[in-house]
């Protein structure tokens, strides 16, 4: 689920994030290796280990976690999440209050009917 989720969000960064820097690793890569880390629920040195990725969605080069996480503090990766936004509520929707709980999805289902087992014992 989580990969098809990072496909998804890797179609909205090539679109948005800029290819054309002159670094070593363009804006996009930064963009999608720290999404890896965010979807995945890692820190930025776990997704910058290529063994921590599918083969098919891993970018061709990773950078290491002092570059990713110095280029994540850049005001143009911030510009480039900020034009994100837009696409990603529309690909995704907006997210309400209850949409995540400790960083993972939330579906709230209305009358939901909790069972508590049996207590076991005397």
């Amino acid at each position: 689920m989580e990969d098809g989720l990072f496909h998804k969000l890797r179609v909205v960064v090539s679109r948005i994030a800029n290819r054309r820097d002159r670094v070593v690793y363009d804006t996009h890569t930064i963009v999608l290796v720290g999404l890896w880390a965010i979807v995945k629920d890692g820190p930025f040195s776990w997704a910058c280990e290529p063994t921590h990725w599918p083969d098919r969605l891993r970018p061709h080069d990773l950078p290491d976690q002092t570059t990713l996480s110095r280029r994540w503090r850049r005001p143009e990766l911030r510009e480039a999440l900020r034009r994100l936004n837009e696409p990603l509520l529309q690909q995704f929707g907006p997210l309400d209050r209850d949409a995540a709980v400790d960083g993972r999805p939330f579906v709230w289902v209305a009358r939901a009917r909790i069972r508590m087992p049996n207590p076991v014992g005397p």
